[in-house]
């Protein structure tokens, strides 16, 4: 985002600018998804340093992309900090990076700022949901239950310094439920921060300035307020609807006089009807929507009750827990009201809903441009028919993996879940293979094992394919930490992973197991990558077996804040992406760039329909010329639709019968192995009736070269 853009963003923020900036502010922000707050944040930033450049220190800190709350444990903030804080001098360089402990980054801070009269540290600590979380499960301790533990060593550190250092942390729903317990606001914390929807004057001034700026102006003053409904207020929306109008004045020749006629009512309502407009905002609405499935059939429930009976109507919480229920058992149990109200207190919070005043707590839709922007009656009554709803997530370390960074601006996950690198240190020789192709992500292995291995303190020793094993080996011998060979053996064959796997095995296991050793004992292990084809007889040697795989519907819900929220939209990009990380990672970054899923995907699918793109996939996934050959001869058989309906499904007995021009036992023996190898190469599906069949991506890219063959 520009710089202009996210003072936009900002305009009539003054006064939760000043919360965020004041000491005894707030420590809490909180509001619905692209309503402003990590530009409020970044802004604060500049602010905040250029008020007093020797004497103030400003940290942003996306815990999101930092991974803080999912495959990192909470109080990682503290390693963030302190290399930081270490870069901008108020901690000394000679600090260690692994022996500083959270109690030494904190005096470190604490003596920086009382070294000087003036001094000031302010964290602002962004998408701090799942950190909240995490850091709310209880830590059992000498003393019984402890939770919050790095939120309440962060406030101690508040009130030492008398707020000289100060934490703020932003983000959606869960921020603002952890603002409501007493045990994590202090009584100096002050109430949390809701960044809603914009203030009539604030609105008004974000869309006649930049307009203006322009040389466009409205031909009446209500054609403002017409927008604002539209847009519900909120800064993005806005933003969203006025690059249109102003591309569609642009249209029009300039007059003669040098300035452009003003805007009229048609003008708006041309915009207003654009079917980009309306599909960017109703899915941008939905961002926030879709923060829980419970959100979302409230949502449905209300909407659809102010068509029926207009949008004046209010409905009572158990009005709508008896329609919920009926709609979603298992999200709404008849007992849960009193849940159910704090539910619709935080959609309120949100922008979602209004309270209605009155004795009685009843709510309404915001405004009735936001239910028209969602749908007709029939396609919000359908949705929630027909809708399969989901509890909210709960962390998996099956399915979680961290964020490896994002080189070309795109955010890279690593290929191997969390689960799997605990695998890694927990087996018996402590050696394991990991036979992983290109299109699997096997360039991002090394950097997602050295971010896991840093939280271990371990030293992640690589070895390239040019180097000498046995050198590493002995070199390795005599270090004195613990540590991790990462030997690169891409591209040998099957006996040079073998032979490394045996030697490897055979120098880690030489350590005691771990519930033998003595606290501090240094540790060896060895992690070989391998091509799938070469892995086979390594595995005799005793060395684990750590396959990479593609995401799934299921497992996808584990990336952090992801935009594919319900199960239909899960579908929906697998479908597209067939899984394979690189195709999952663009669509993730381009749906959270702007642009609309619908676009994102078909363009994904249109890429891989050139046959030099297909070709690529194909060669990326490990399939031989000979794979090549065979599959596409067989992929002939099926149509695109005929695969939707699941019958492109692969059993030996098909495969040999029609390819591979043999009878007996060794023609199914070959289509067996056949299978074993697609299976190992991670392209091959389960079927719901029990068989396999090529995954969507693969499948297509063969359909897509199948004339050239």
């Amino acid at each position: 985002m520009s710089r202009g853009s996210f003072r936009l963003r900002c305009k009539g923020r003054a006064e939760e600018m000043q919360e965020v900036l004041s000491p005894k502010g707030t420590i809490f922000l909180f509001g619905g998804r692209q309503l402003g707050k990590s530009s409020l944040l970044r802004q604060a930033v500049e602010v905040f340093q250029k008020a007093d450049p020797d004497r103030h220190i400003a940290v942003y800190i996306d815990l999101l992309k930092a991974d803080i709350g999912h495959a990192e444990p909470p109080e990682g903030i503290w390693r963030v900090l302190l290399a930081e804080l270490k870069r901008r001098g108020v901690i000394g360089a000679n600090v260690s990076d692994r022996a500083a402990g959270v109690d030494v980054i904190a005096d470190a801070v604490q003596q920086w700022i009382e070294a000087g009269p003036g001094r000031r540290v302010l964290v602002l600590a962004d998408e701090a949901d799942a950190f909240l979380t995490a850091d709310a499960q209880a830590v059992y301790t000498g003393g019984g239950q402890s939770t919050f533990r790095t939120v309440k060593r962060l406030q101690r550190l508040m009130e030492t310094t008398n707020r000289s250092f100060k934490v703020v942390f932003a983000g959606l729903h869960q921020v603002q439920r952890f603002n409501h317990l007493t045990n994590v606001v202090t009584a100096h914390g002050g109430p949390g921060i809701l960044v809603g929807p914009l203030k009539p004057q604030a609105a008004v001034g974000l869309v006649e300035e930049p307009l203006a700026a322009v040389g466009l102006t409205f031909e009446t003053p209500d054609l403002v307020w017409h927008i604002l409904g539209v847009t519900n207020y909120q800064a993005n929306l806005v933003q969203i609807f006025c690059d249109h109008l102003v591309a569609y004045m642009q249209q029009r020749a300039m007059p003669t006089s040098g300035c452009h006629a003003p805007i009229t009512w048609d003008d708006v309502q041309a915009v207003a009807n654009l079917e980009r407009v309306r599909e960017l905002i109703a899915e941008r609405l939905r961002y926030t929507i879709n923060l829980e499935d419970r959100y979302r059939v409230l949502t449905l429930l209300v909407a659809l009750r102010s068509l029926e009976h207009g949008y004046a109507h209010a409905s009572r919480p158990s009005e709508l827990l008896e329609a919920a229920h009926e709609i979603w058992q298992e999200g709404f149990p008849l007992n849960s009201e009193r849940q159910l109200t704090i539910f619709l207190d935080e959609m309120v919070g949100l922008g979602l809903l209004i309270r209605v005043p009155g004795e009685e707590r009843a709510y309404a839709m915001r405004s009735p441009n936001v239910v028209n922007m969602l749908g007709t009656q029939n396609e919000l009554q359908s949705e929630l028919n027909d809708t399969e709803f989901d509890l909210p997530y709960d962390y998996n370390p099956r399915a979680a993996r961290r964020s490896i960074g994002s080189p070309g601006g795109v955010q890279r996950m690593s290929p191997l879940t969390e689960g799997q690198f605990g695998d890694m240190l927990g087996h018996p020789t402590r050696t394991t293979l990991v036979p992983c192709t290109r299109a699997l992500g096997d360039d991002h292995v090394e950097r997602g094992l050295r971010l896991y291995g840093g939280g271990y303190g371990l030293d992640i020793i690589g070895v390239a394919p040019g180097d000498s094993l046995t050198d590493a080996i002995t070199a390795n011998s005599r270090r004195k930490s613990s540590r991790v060979l990462f030997v690169d053996l891409r591209g040998r064959d099957a006996d040079e992973v073998r032979e490394a796997a045996e030697r490897l095995v055979k120098h880690t296991g030489g350590t005691p197991p771990d519930s033998d050793a003595a606290p501090g004992a240094s540790r060896r292990y060895a992690v070989v990558l391998c091509s799938p084809d070469a892995a086979g007889e390594a595995v005799e040697t005793g060395a684990g077996h750590v396959l990479p795989e593609r995401w799934t519907v299921d497992s996808v819900r584990a990336w952090p804040e992801s935009p594919f929220g319900s199960p239909q939209e899960r579908r929906a990009l697998m479908d597209s992406t067939g899984g394979w990380p690189g195709l999952v990672e663009t669509a993730m970054h381009n749906v959270r760039s702007g642009m609309r899923q619908k676009e994102v995907l078909q363009g994904l699918r249109e890429r891989l329909e050139t046959p030099d793109a297909a070709t690529a996939h194909l060669r990326a996934a490990g399939l031989t010329s000979a794979d090549v050959s065979l599959l596409t001869s067989w992929a002939q058989f099926y149509s695109d639709e005929e695969y939707a309906d699941g019958k492109a499904v692969m059993t030996p007995g098909d495969l040999a019968a029609a390819f591979l021009d043999k009878s007996g036992d060794d023609s199914l023996e070959a289509a067996e192995h056949l299978l074993k190898r697609l299976d190992g190469l991670a392209v091959l599906d389960p079927d719901k009736h029990g068989g396999v069949r090529l995954d969507p991506v693969t499948f297509r890219a063969l359909k897509t070269i199948e004339p050239a063959q």
